[in-house]
């Protein structure tokens, strides 16, 4: 797998982490967890147009490696499946179980190497490769202790505790205050961009936290400060935008949690706005 250019490791598929629809569409008990930096420089201006172009493009190669790997191992007698782009699986579960990382507050992965600021896929294989173990890096103490995406989410969706949801000890996220906003705010992702371990890496961050106890960048404008597109102001430690019910309960759209039928091709007014002003950009 390095030599195509992406760290990947081995898990064992659990049915539990598939969602139904796709239950059944495995070739093969090992689960290969492929994972892919994302561009640094883009990833500190989210959320943006050009922090959702570089997810987007990431994916893209991401996908064309990993399709690259599902052929090589049929070409070794082996079957293999690359899951869709739509996420079949649960694929931070896969991550964990890999040793690639450990869960984050902000219920992403957060990797040594780079914190969040990564995109993952998964592959089923028969091949007889070796399964990888869950490692722990340290991350969840210096997450817990550190708070900031629990302070800088701008509708408050990041519990500051875990606790056992469904076996696994977790921030569960309130995902109606959180995804109204990553469908309609360039995928938001604020909680990526103020995390000091995306920001500055593990070695890093443990590093001040042995010397002083502090969280490295924690209350700088560095680490918290972001543009929020949505009225084009400078938020810095301590300050949030105030975001309307007309983004946070979006009537008739996919995330409404008042819902009751399709969706239709239903546009926010805010994100009508948007596109008006900036139809070069939406």
């Amino acid at each position: 797998m390095s030599r195509m250019g992406i760290p990947g490791r081995g898990a064992r598929q659990n049915a539990n982490y598939t969602f139904a629809e796709y239950a059944g569409r495995n070739v093969g008990d090992r689960v290969v967890v492929c994972v892919l930096e994302q561009n640094y420089s883009a990833t500190q201006k989210l959320p943006s147009i050009v922090s959702e172009q570089a997810a987007l493009s990431t994916y893209g190669e991401l996908e064309d490696r990993i399709s690259a790997l599902a052929g090589w191992l049929r070409a070794s007698g082996y079957r293999a499946r690359p899951e869709t782009f739509d996420g079949e699986s649960i694929f931070i579960y896969y991550g964990v179980e890999a040793g690639l990382g450990q869960l984050g507050l902000n219920g992403q992965l957060l990797t040594p190497q780079a914190g969040s600021r990564c995109r993952l896929e998964v592959l089923t294989t028969d091949a007889p490769l070796e399964f990888d173990q869950p490692v722990d890096y340290g991350i969840e103490g210096i997450c817990d202790r550190c708070q900031v995406c629990v302070r800088r989410c701008p509708v408050g969706a990041i519990p500051a505790s875990r606790r056992d949801y469904r076996g696994v000890t977790k921030a569960k996220l309130n995902t109606k205050r959180c995804l109204p906003l990553v469908t309609q705010v360039s995928g938001c992702a604020i909680c990526m961009k103020v995390c000091p371990v995306q920001k500055y890496g593990l070695p890093a961050v443990l590093a001040e936290y042995d010397r002083t106890g502090r969280i490295l960048g924690k209350e700088t404008d560095d680490l918290e400060g972001y543009d929020w597109p949505l009225d084009g102001k400078h938020y810095g430690p301590g300050a949030k935008p105030r975001v309307p019910d007309e983004i946070t309960r979006p009537a008739g759209y996919p995330f409404d949690p008042d819902r009751t039928e399709p969706p239709g091709n239903t546009v926010p007014p805010a994100l009508a706005r948007l596109q008006e002003a900036q139809p070069d950009q939406y």
